[in-house]
């Protein structure tokens, strides 16, 4: 088979393949799925502003920027509940513990 792509270990992907396939046909299979390594997908910002904007990838790179933004903006949020959740918990439950050897166990929770 001219066109099968050879791994690291001399096996062709359309050995892989049928492994793989014979791994699922059985309802109990024990063996676990053979790992199969996807090559990273280049975003518009690796080429940088100036050549997405001559390439034309322009409207690309500005999705790109969203989802960035997006994700950036959904870590805040999620730092915020966090803190706001220790917050809750150290007022809740640490501040009211009058001595060092309950306030210990207590403050391990807000960790």
């Amino acid at each position: 088979m001219g066109s099968a792509i050879e791994d690291d270990d001399n096996t062709t992907t359309d050995e892989s393949e049928s492994e793989w396939e014979e791994q699922n046909d059985a309802p109990h299979s024990d063996l676990p799925l053979p790992f199969i390594h996807l090559p990273a997908l280049p975003l518009p910002s690796l080429l940088g502003c100036r050549n997405c904007n001559k390439h034309g990838f322009a409207a690309l790179a500005e999705l790109e920027l969203q989802l960035h933004i997006r994700q950036v903006n959904d870590t805040l949020h999620s730092i915020c509940f966090t803190l706001v959740n220790k917050a809750v918990l150290f007022h809740t439950k640490v501040h009211h513990t009058s001595n060092q050897s309950a306030n210990t166990p207590t403050c391990g929770k807000v960790h």
